[in-house]
């Protein structure tokens, strides 16, 4: 499956978005420099400290899923939309 991904260009990390909400920076972020991604397949929202990323299109395996437990689940606090 293909996904939109940002490249940090201090420290060249390539980040991206697994699913709605899920910000993740890269690497070098909490240096006061860097990148953020957000949105997963919904939408890319992306920041940067000083120097703008380079928005790349990356293959990513789309690997089957576990079924969580029911216990996981039991607050009603789902992370994964696709769940």
């Amino acid at each position: 499956m293909k996904v939109q991904a940002i490249r940090c260009p201090s420290c060249l990390d390539v980040v991206w978005s697994r699913h709605r909400h899920d910000w993740r920076p890269c690497g070098c972020f909490d240096d006061h420099r860097g990148v953020f991604v957000d949105g997963g397949r919904d939408y890319l929202r992306y920041g940067w400290s000083d120097i703008p990323p380079e928005v790349i299109e990356i293959e990513v395996d789309q690997a089957p899923r576990k079924k969580k437990e029911e216990s996981e689940i039991a607050d009603g606090h789902q992370t994964d939309p696709d769940w």
